[in-house]
């Protein structure tokens, strides 16, 4: 009986923390999803060349509802969901950089891991301008 008490709660331990790391794991997973539908959908936007404006707002709101979706699709609040879009011109080629940010709590969290966590994913894709 005293092995069997000394081995429960590292036992238990134990698989808490393969479902959590998994469950970590898959999250992130999701997000690298959303942030890369949320970029598919905004290389697809063309630039037109008389309203430069237009296209970051355009490709702005696109992204950030795209990513919204699949994380909303994922599980996660849209209000959780914090997206950054920036804008760079390198060498007459235009890249638009999509950062994901989401907040990473579980049942788990509160006894494996006391501090709330975030995971974050970014991509950067070159636009097309429009013929």
């Amino acid at each position: 009986m005293v092995e069997f008490a000394l081995v429960v709660p590292m036992l238990a331990t134990f698989i808490g923390g393969i479902i959590t790391v998994s469950w970590v794991l898959m999250s992130h997973a999701a997000l690298v999803d959303a942030v890369s539908e949320g970029s598919r959908r905004a290389s697809v936007t063309l630039r037109d060349p008389l309203k430069p404006g237009e296209y970051e707002t355009n490709v702005t709101a696109i992204a950030d509802n795209e990513v919204k979706d699949a994380a909303e699709r994922a599980g996660w609040k849209r209000d959780d969901v914090v997206v950054a879009i920036g804008f760079e011109d390198r060498g007459g080629v235009s890249h638009v950089t999509i950062r994901g940010t989401a907040p990473l709590s579980s049942r788990f969290s509160g006894i494996l891991f006391p501090v709330p966590f975030a995971i974050s994913y970014q991509t950067t894709l070159a636009t097309l301008d429009q013929p």
